[in-house]
């Protein structure tokens, strides 16, 4: 028996805590995302050497951004360490390649052929010398050019050639075809965006001596990029917060857990060998999709991974022409998301008519649109990216709205990326009209107290005990535990219970707590909704009778029209159609008022003595 006063439900409101959560989260992206803006690296509006000429022009940085971006951006190769990894990181491959070429011309310039034949104190100084050069920020503030030495400017030229042969000749250890970019301004422009993250990452913040603007990532020695401390440690320290976070949740899910109940198997699963409606026959082409979509990623993956073994074919076969690695990979990431959402979408759109009583009007038809919607996102992105990455796209307006995006796991066209969030909306309107109206009996100009309900009751068999607890004074709530051991349910049920008076008669209006709810979720779904059970009683000293309301003959009076009052048919594997009443809750209240005496419409449940007083 429970004496306590306290609530059955947890201290802490659950809607609060994700509200919290969210400000919080958002909080931080907001403040971080400030101080990204804040001390982002410029961009240099022109690059001349000291004698004027220019290497990069205007706005060059950019459209190279798109170019790279246009090839399939993080699917081939990394800038920053953002991308796949068969390809190098182009931030950390130009910096490399341009420090040992500058290294290489100061050599020549103390008459050594090479840095590598120098000895090891003019290393040194080479390299002293070379930190120097790129370390230090040369941007005109107020015109926003940037002046490079003639090392550099020489550096430039010659990695402008050496990344025009890798994009039009090819790379098999780069998985990267012959062709991917054959037009020479893109390939140009490409450069001077690669150009641009290396000088990013190697040049000091004028706030900040010593530390470029990217933290001095990536690692090289060369030019003393070593990541800061106060990076690692801020990795650190955000590695622990999430697991702390995930610790806490965890222990307070635990700790707030019910009650163990326990639970036995439903004889049948009650989706099998139920009646399908019309809309959830169309839901089956969805896990038909499912499928394929899973088998398609399989392939692309396989073949994705053979790149890397054999990067310009497949067991000999030229692959690469026609299916090159970065499409490869983009299809096996991008399918990855689109069949499991699809088979959430396909879960929800199924689902939704068992438990809401079948298809409201248009259903069908609004599935079958959803399924269209769905194979123009799957079936254009898919195309649209491979025409970008071939090179098919004229402008680079419609290579960023139905090409590829250049960031993975993203990489559909901002238009199929719209299409596809409409459709994500779409399913709430389609789930949300198959969802019941289900109302209680409880307002307030109705609510009755009684006190002597308190307790602990059983029947004369003992099989049934409720063990009543009233929430305090003025609160007409009550908690209810049953204990049946010939029910298929739980062994022990916690409800919530508001006591009513309609017409003399005096109703309980029960529902599952819940965390009883959540804990009979994965087992008893359609219980695990927000349900009420109506039972009307009458208390005689130490004797309680319970009543519930006739099943099957309410729903012969429904059906003859004898009874007019809102409902919803449920299909059910057994017992035949099972319906749930959908009234709100003055019509409920005015029915089970005018119905209270009638003997005819309500079964006896139980008839149970008191056991223990409180």
């Amino acid at each position: 028996m429970s004496n306590s006063n306290a609530p059955d439900t947890p201290s802490w409101n659950p809607w609060r805590v994700l509200l919290l959560i969210i400000v919080a989260s958002f909080g931080v992206l907001l403040y971080a995302g400030h101080r990204i803006s804040s001390e982002a690296p410029p961009i240099p509006t022109r690059v001349i050497d000291h004698g004027g000429e220019e290497l990069v022009a205007e706005g060059e940085i950019m459209a190279g951004q798109a170019v790279w971006q246009a090839m399939g951006g993080m699917e081939v190769g990394s800038v920053w360490g953002h991308g796949s990894y068969v390809a190098p990181d182009w931030t950390a491959d130009y910096l490399h390649r341009e420090s040992r070429l500058i290294l290489d011309q100061l050599a020549h310039s103390e008459g050594v052929p090479s840095y590598d034949d120098a000895p090891a104190d003019l290393k040194a100084a080479l390299r002293a010398r070379l930190q120097a050069l790129v370390r230090q920020n040369h941007v005109d503030s107020a015109t926003g050019a940037l002046v490079v030495a003639p090392e550099r400017a020489a550096a430039f030229e010659a990695l402008v050639a050496h990344y025009a042969d890798v994009f039009t000749e090819g790379r098999a250890d780069y998985a990267i075809p012959r062709g991917a970019q054959p037009d020479p301004a893109k390939l140009h422009a490409l450069v001077s965006f690669f150009w641009w993250s290396a000088w990013a990452a190697s040049t000091d913040r004028p706030s900040t001596p010593g530390v470029s603007y990217t933290s001095n990532w990536p690692h090289e020695p060369l030019v003393d990029n070593r990541i800061t401390g106060e990076s690692l440690i801020w990795t650190g320290v955000s590695i622990i917060v999430l697991l702390l976070g995930v610790a806490a949740m965890v222990w307070w899910r635990v700790s707030s857990a019910p009650e163990p109940t326990r639970t036995e198997p439903a004889p049948d699963d009650p989706l099998l060998g139920a009646k399908l409606t019309p809309s959830q026959r169309v839901t089956l082409v969805y896990f038909a999709v499912v499928s394929a979509l899973f088998l398609l990623q399989i392939v692309v993956g396989v073949i994705a991974a053979h790149y890397g073994v054999e990067g310009d074919g497949f067991y000999g076969v030229p692959l690469s022409q026609w299916l090159p690695y970065v499409i490869a990979r983009t299809w096996h990431t991008q399918l990855g998301i689109f069949w499991i959402a699809t088979a959430w979408l396909a879960a929800g759109l199924f689902i939704a008519p068992s438990i809401g009583g079948g298809d409201p009007p248009y259903q069908r038809l609004g599935v079958i649109v959803l399924l269209g919607a769905l194979v123009v996102v799957v079936v254009g992105s898919m195309a649209g990216q491979w025409l970008s990455v071939m090179n098919r796209f004229s402008d680079d307006t419609t290579r960023f709205f139905f090409g590829h995006s250049g960031y993975e796991y993203i990489d559909l066209g901002r238009a199929f990326q719209i299409g596809l969030l409409v459709g994500l909306l779409a399913l709430l309107s389609v789930v949300a009209c198959s969802a019941p109206s289900l109302h209680g009996i409880h307002s307030s100009d109705r609510a009755v107290d009684d006190r002597g309900l308190a307790g602990v009751w059983r029947d004369d068999s003992g099989n049934l005990v409720l063990d009543v607890t009233r929430q305090g004074p003025g609160h007409f709530a009550l908690r209810v535990t049953m204990v049946d051991d010939e029910a298929s349910l739980p062994h022990v049920l916690r409800l919530d219970a508001h006591l009513v008076e309609l017409e003399g008669a005096r109703f309980a209006d029960l529902v599952l707590s819940k965390p009883q709810r959540e804990a009979l979720f994965d087992q008893h779904m359609a219980l695990a909704l927000r349900t009420h059970q109506l039972v009307k009683l009458e208390r005689h000293g130490d004797a309680l009778t319970l009543w519930q309301l006739d099943d099957v003959k309410l729903r012969r009076e429904l059906a003859q029209g004898t009874i007019a009052l809102d409902h919803a048919v449920l299909d059910h594997a057994e017992g035949g159609p099972r319906f749930v009443l959908t009234a709100n809750t003055p019509a409920l209240q005015r029915f089970l008022g005018a119905h209270a005496h009638d003997t005819a419409l309500f079964d006896e449940l139980a008839v149970v003595h008191r056991w223990v007083r409180p």
